[in-house]
């Protein structure tokens, strides 16, 4: 009697246990968990490249602007500007604003006409998930030139 009892204790748990491997509830959820992850950083990085993108857009039109606008404006026109007046117009065209922003606008030789005017905007960019950019920090920049009339 024994001898039956015991192996009907040890066939009970082989079938629970068979029972449980088959058993498929919950599967749906460890194949989430399996998964999710994967999804969210691909979202996430794909989020940051339009980020980037439309960062060196922004940076693109304001740095062509602002070369325009010192080129038209140098120092034989009615109206020259320096150095401090095309950053100001530069800043107002960035839809990227901050102190990270760093807009440098150089002349080479000078104002005079003949010359040529570069406008160069650069900053760093910023990772929707902040641990990246310790590990794969890069500036956005943009730079256009203009001959100075």
């Amino acid at each position: 009697m024994n001898s039956k009892r015991n192996l009907k204790e040890r066939t009970g748990w082989l079938t629970s246990f068979r029972r449980l491997l088959r058993d498929d509830n919950g599967i749906s959820a460890i194949e989430f968990a399996f998964a999710a992850p994967a999804f969210f950083v691909l979202l996430i990085g794909s989020v940051d490249v339009a980020r980037a993108l439309s960062m060196h857009a922004s940076f693109g039109y304001a740095a062509q602007e602002g070369a325009r606008y010192a080129a038209i404006r140098g120092d034989d026109s009615l109206a020259p500007v320096g150095e401090a007046e095309v950053r100001t117009f530069v800043q107002n065209r960035l839809t990227y604003n901050g102190d990270e922003v760093s807009i440098q606008v150089t002349y080479e030789p000078n104002g005079s006409p003949g010359s040529t005017v570069t406008v160069l905007i650069q900053r760093p960019f910023n990772y929707l998930i902040g641990d990246l950019a310790s590990i794969l920090s890069f500036n956005v920049s943009a730079q256009s030139s203009f001959t100075v009339l």
